[in-house]
């Protein structure tokens, strides 16, 4: 493409290696707590999900310090949608130490983490609920990673703004 255009490939290689990342995209930011934060709220969906907690259970983290999600509903599945919730908390219940799950069928993902055996699990009806009880359920704190994710109707890109004292609006342009 860039020769096609003539676009010299030095300039190429530079603009790459400079890279970009989408916001929203496993992104990394700290908490006002401490806690390293991964928001992947761009959107969901069972694969990217589960990929995303393979992340999760894949990164190193200090000794004592837990491995935290909020996870949101995932939106547009289909007559599967029950099931691929469940699934996907089934999956969550077996990596993570606390899980609060974010709108009606993210409870699904709720029930399935509780069928894997995970004790630490809340469901918040909406983003509001889930900015009040984050806290109180998960108390992220220095070393502990968190990952926020889900469709893009749940609204998670401002619960990171919340737990990151920066705006959604700054998060995006740098």
């Amino acid at each position: 493409m860039a020769e096609r255009f003539q676009v010299p490939l030095e300039e190429v290689a530079a603009a790459l290696a400079a890279g970009s990342r989408a916001p929203h995209r496993m992104a990394l930011a700290e908490a006002l707590s401490g806690a390293r934060v991964i928001d992947d709220t761009y959107n969901a969906s069972p694969v990217s999900t589960l990929a995303a907690l393979e992340f999760l259970a894949e990164t190193p983290l200090p000794p004592g310090r837990r491995r935290l999600a909020v996870l949101g509903d995932m939106l547009e599945l289909g007559p599967d949608e029950e099931e691929l919730h469940r699934q996907v908390g089934e999956r969550a219940g077996r990596i993570v130490d606390g899980l609060v799950t974010v709108g009606e069928r993210a409870r699904l993902i709720a029930e399935g983490a509780r069928a894997a055996g995970l004790a630490r699990v809340a469901s918040a009806a909406d983003l509001h609920q889930a900015e009040a009880i984050v806290d109180r359920v998960l108390d992220p704190g220095v070393g502990d990673l968190l990952l926020v994710k889900g469709s893009r109707g749940v609204e998670l890109d401002r619960l990171v703004a919340t737990l990151t004292g920066v705006s959604k609006a700054d998060r995006e342009t740098g």
